[in-house]
């Protein structure tokens, strides 16, 4: 049968989507079809995808990517992809072996998916109705009993029309209000569909995450058996993105810069400045305002701030490094309604995209007091960053 990976993702999950596709293809040295759910990629990605033979299809964000994508998905598998093997995986996984096992596992579950448990010491909370409360319980406790953990997420597979068919029920679930639509609600309705007698829970390789993982030598392994096993995807999950051997990018640096190479991606050209002009120990709401006179100087044109010009950058603005969420008041991120993010490390070293100059141009000076008095003046690097979350820019290490 022919094989379909795919996966979602929005324009701030661009760095680790170009991971994504490039560890599929280099490292996992996979030549079936890659189709990306678009949920806001900007121009460069999707041409980017295209030079990468990846196809994408535009969806509508209707909120809570995390579970209206399988209703997305469960449409397309139906109307494109009825006769293959289909393997869904997170924007923030990377592949550093072979996916054959996987598709191999799905072949001999040919009536049911295959999916793969979460960390040992997580079991997935209840996100539906009260009335199905104790069955739910009964039914994760069982599937913990077997395999170790409950249902994880990030990585489903099986033949396309099986994958089609829980994901409508998945939508059922929304549409009738047994789903609430919030982080994690993914999650908690795989577990309450999943199907002991036809699924297999047997996918830990293909979606290896955090304490049941071990690097060794350059490469992660699985340690959820007795024994290591190398692990073929590697799932990095929210605050493992702070752990910069995990990334994909840092592992296998040169392997990234010779296929965006290969595609022909730069850079836009970027005017270099020196700094900011503003005292490196000024206060922080003269350091942002610093920031927005700048942008507002130089609209219509990237920046590079201390640095050359990076060969290519993903987010919108690029960074040389980021200081862990640990350092400040990661509560804040909850106080304004965005996930917690790592924090830009060096304000004086940055790349800024035309874009993100044109979106920072037009900050208004007041709001900039009012974050900063809101966060009791907090560090230069935190409120930035908080300033570029406020406005949707996306950011990641400069390649």
């Amino acid at each position: 049968m022919k094989r379909l990976v795919f996966t979602s993702a929005s324009a701030d999950m661009t760095i680790m989507l170009a991971e994504w596709v490039v560890s599929l293809r280099t490292l996992a040295r996979f030549t079936g079809e890659i189709l990306v759910l678009d949920y806001g990629l900007n121009d460069t990605v999707v041409r980017a995808l295209d030079a990468w033979s990846v196809r994408t299809i535009k969806c509508i964000d209707r909120g809570c990517i995390v579970c209206t994508r399988y209703i997305d998905a469960a449409e397309v598998l139906v109307r494109d992809y009825s006769s293959h093997l289909a393997a869904h995986f997170d924007a923030d996984i990377w592949f550093q072996r072979s996916l054959d096992g996987l598709f191999e596992l799905a072949q001999r579950h040919v009536e049911g998916c295959v999916f793969a448990p979460d960390v040992k010491w997580f079991t997935q909370p209840f996100h539906g109705i009260p009335d199905n409360a104790v069955a739910y319980a009964a039914k994760v406790q069982e599937i913990r009993r077997r395999f170790g953990g409950t249902i994880q997420g990030g990585m489903s597979c099986g033949p396309a029309l099986n994958l089609a068919r829980r994901y409508s029920e998945f939508a059922d679930m929304i549409r009738d209000g047994r789903l609430k639509q919030e982080y994690g609600a993914d999650q908690f309705a795989l577990n309450w569909l999943f199907n002991f007698e036809k699924d297999s829970a047997e996918g830990h390789l293909w979606n290896c995450i955090g304490a049941d993982t071990v690097l060794d030598e350059g490469v992660w392994h699985s340690t959820r058996t007795h024994s290591k096993h190398p692990a073929a995807a590697i799932h990095v999950v929210g605050m493992l993105r702070n752990e910069t051997t995990r990334l994909f990018r840092n592992l296998h640096t040169q392997t990234l810069i010779c296929e965006l190479a290969g595609i022909g991606l730069s850079s836009d050209p970027a005017l270099m400045l020196n700094g900011w002009g503003v005292e490196a120990d000024a206060a922080p709401a003269l350091a942002l305002a610093a920031v927005i006179i700048t942008c507002r100087k130089h609209r219509g044109s990237a920046i590079a701030v201390g640095m050359p010009a990076p060969r290519a950058v993903f987010g919108d603005i690029g960074c040389t490094s980021m200081v862990l969420l640990s350092h400040g008041n990661a509560h804040y991120w909850d106080r304004l309604g965005l996930p917690r993010r790592p924090h830009i490390q060096h304000p004086n070293k940055l790349y800024l995209s035309a874009k993100a100059v044109q979106v920072l141009a037009e900050a208004k000076l007041e709001e900039i007091w009012e974050l900063c008095q809101m966060f009791e003046q907090n560090w230069f690097d935190f409120m930035l960053t908080m300033l570029c979350a406020q406005r949707s820019l996306s950011w990641g290490l400069i390649v």
